[in-house]
C-alpha cells in the first residue's frame, strides 16, 4: 500500500496551492498533486460547521466507484455524508493521474480531510477493492486495458479477474 501525507500552508478550503507536498511521490509532471488537493477541496466543501475532519473511503475502477463519506465532530460522532457528482469526477482524475506505466494505478483510497486544511491519504495499489455489491470480471479486465500493468504488478486477485471474463464468467 502506498501512501503519503500531506499538509497545505494556506489550507485546502484556499484557491491557491502550497507547492509541494511533504513527503509525497507526487510528481508536478502528471498532475496528480493538482488533483489531489482538487479531492481535498471538494471534500473539505462537504464539512458540516461543527464537525472536525471527514473521512472518504472509495473503491474504483476505469468503470465503477463507490465511496463511503462520514464527517466527525470534536466528540467523535459521525454522521455520515452524501457525496457529489463533483468529488467522483474530482476522485476519477486522481486515479488517472497516480497511473504509473507499468505499475498501474490505486483501487480502493482512505482520504480524511480536516476542518483546518490539512489532507492525508493512502491508497492501495494491490489488494482487490472492496464493494458493497458484485462486480463483473468483466469491469477488472477494462480497468487493466485502461491502466495497463507489467505482468509483475498484476496481483493473483486480478489475474483471476481477467481469467474469469475471458471465460465468459460473470458475478
Amino acid at each position: 500500500m502506498e501512501t503519503f501525507r500531506s499538509s497545505f500552508e494556506r489550507g485546502i478550503g484556499s484557491t491557491e496551492g502550497s507547492g509541494s507536498v511533504p513527503g509525497s511521490k507526487m510528481s508536478d509532471g502528471s498532475g496528480e498533486q493538482e488533483k489531489f488537493i482538487a479531492v481535498a477541496r471538494q471534500l473539505h466543501a462537504l464539512i458540516p460547521p461543527a464537525s472536525e475532519k471527514i473521512d472518504m473511503r472509495v473503491s474504483a475502477t476505469h468503470a465503477v466507484q463507490t465511496s463511503v463519506i462520514t464527517a466527525e465532530d470534536q466528540e467523535g460522532n459521525r454522521q455520515s455524508l452524501q457525496g457529489s457528482d463533483e468529488v467522483d469526477d474530482a476522485v476519477d482524475d486522481l486515479r488517472a493521474a497516480m497511473y504509473n506505466p507499468g505499475s498501474g494505478t490505486w483501487f480502493s483510497a482512505a482520504l480524511t480531510v480536516t476542518a483546518a486544511g490539512k489532507a492525508d491519504a493512502s491508497y492501495d495499489y494491490d489488494d482487490e477493492p472492496t464493494w458493497p455489491f458484485p462486480v463483473d470480471p468483466q469491469i477488472y479486465a477494462t480497468d487493466l486495458q485502461a491502466f495497463p500493468r507489467d505482468d509483475a504488478h498484476v496481483p493473483e486477485w486480478l489475474r483471476q479477474k481477467v481469467r474469469d471474463h475471458e471465460a465468459g464468467k460473470t458475478e
